[in-house]
């Protein structure tokens, strides 16, 4: 079988509420890389955006040990990569330890595309297709109980959950409400310690630390959730100041950001939400919650 085309993945939204509810199916939401298996004459391993990845990360030849089929198959799952049995996005970029393929997905069995079946007879299907090897896991899940797979998903380090219509069929490329997703977010006080601008000279995201004991580390910029009313807050709270804020010796401010920001004095507050920390201590994924006016500067410490 060659499969000589490409594919997108579907895509979930976000959730509202998340509610345990018999239609759907909740599987835990890993921190990895997406990725479409083509598993035919050859076996190709493709990114969201259509790169190839099987280069990258050669180990995932071995799918093809995890096929109970020799007629081919396209699976859809998430490259990730487990330290001390939690998913390590830092890991992954460097590849600094094995990697898993986690499938929960399957959309052409041989020549056929199961993609219009509903997600509970892809699933059935999956099931005989796939064994779990040293590469290979099927993502587990549940019907009806998101709320306890939510808790336990974050007590082990996972993004969260997603919630999937058991009728639903499979739209590529596409996000659909088929689909719902639920992550656990973290949330921080920060210090702003600059206004960066974008090339169009608007303001496009603020520089934010926090204290190490006394000293002002810069953990990131943030660009998400940094609304109109936000921009108008940080002008009026804040006092251009002639150097950086930030303490050098701790962080290295990324040269574009140096480049297209203007320093502030630290005493505006603000809060922001993040997925986590990276291991030199920036925040990955952040959004701005809210501008803190109210808070002193020096209760906002870093947390470790």
């Amino acid at each position: 079988m060659d499969y000589d085309f490409d594919l997108r993945p579907m895509l979930p939204v976000d959730g509202e509420k998340l509610i345990d509810d018999p239609a759907y199916a909740y599987e835990p939401k890993w921190d990895g890389y997406r990725a479409i298996v083509f598993a035919g004459d050859e076996l190709r391993v493709q990114s969201r955006n259509l790169r190839q990845l099987t280069p990258e990360f050669p180990e995932l030849r071995r799918i093809r040990n995890a096929l109970a089929t020799t007629s081919g198959v396209v699976l859809d799952g998430e490259i990730v990569c487990l330290v001390n049995g939690r998913p390590d996005f830092q890991a992954l970029r460097g590849h600094t330890h094995p990697v898993s393929f986690v499938v929960f997905d399957i959309l052409y069995d041989g020549a056929q595309s199961v993609m219009g079946m509903p997600l509970v007879e892809r699933k059935s299907l999956l099931e005989n297709r796939v064994v779990d090897t040293d590469i290979v896991v099927k993502n587990v899940w549940v019907s009806g109980k998101g709320k306890e797979l939510y808790e336990v998903a974050c007590s082990t380090g996972m993004e969260g959950v997603v919630a999937k219509l058991l009728e639903s069929p499979y739209v590529p490329g596409r996000r659909s409400r088929y689909w719902l997703k639920f992550r656990r977010r973290l949330t921080l006080d920060c210090v702003v310690g600059g206004l960066t601008y974008g090339e169009t000279g608007g303001l496009a995201s603020i520089a934010v630390g926090c204290y190490d004991q006394r000293h002002l580390r810069y953990v990131g910029n943030v660009g998400s959730g940094l609304g109109v009313s936000d921009v108008a807050d940080l002008i009026t709270h804040t006092t251009e100041a002639t150097e950086c804020p930030f303490d050098l010796s701790l962080s290295a401010i990324p040269r574009c950001v140096a480049r297209r920001s203007k320093w502030v004095k630290p005493t505006l507050c603000c809060e922001v939400s993040y997925a986590e920390f990276t291991r030199d201590l920036r925040l990955r994924q952040p959004v701005l919650v809210r501008i803190r006016p109210d808070k002193d500067p020096l209760e906002c410490q870093i947390s470790r």
